[in-house]
């Protein structure tokens, strides 16, 4: 993947499209980690690694609702498992930890689309999955500045 300023939009859906090609459920998991971990080195800038999180989520969201809505979705939706859920999650502690070592390094404006993407609806929601800002965020505001509290109440 590679970086380019002049069109933010572009990381994001170069992000989205690397997941195009996965098979299973679980290569979306280990494909998320793995880009996630070389997030700072592919993307020197704290715009571009927002656009390419949201990128990836939005990735990892087309695997998701293709597992929970699949042959096996009782292993993914909580019938018989939540694989789906703790995937999820996963992705929603990446976030937290994105946007705890990176918060003060975005403008209000990469703040306020990553409050948007963290509160907006999913393709998964209509079968019960939360938005990522809905899990592990607990105590999360008292490492924002005034106005990135603002834009992350208005977004709750």
């Amino acid at each position: 993947m590679t970086h380019n300023n002049d069109r933010p939009g572009d990381v994001s859906a170069v992000a989205q499209l690397l997941f195009a090609s996965v098979k299973s459920f679980s290569a979306a998991r280990n494909l998320f980690a793995k880009q996630y971990k070389k997030l700072s080195q592919q993307h020197p800038t704290a715009a571009a690694q927002v656009r390419v999180m949201v990128g990836l989520s939005k990735g990892f969201d087309a695997l998701l609702l293709k597992a929970i809505t699949g042959p096996s979705r009782g292993k993914y939706n909580g019938k018989y498992g939540e694989e789906g859920m703790e995937g999820q999650n996963a992705v929603s502690c990446a976030w937290r930890a994105f946007l705890t070592a990176n918060s003060k390094a975005l403008s209000l404006d990469d703040w306020k689309l990553a409050a948007e993407f963290l509160f907006g609806a999913t393709p998964t929601g209509a079968y019960g999955f939360s938005h990522y800002g809905y899990h592990g965020f607990d105590g999360f505001e008292d490492t924002l500045t005034d106005l990135q509290k603002e834009a992350w109440a208005s977004r709750e």
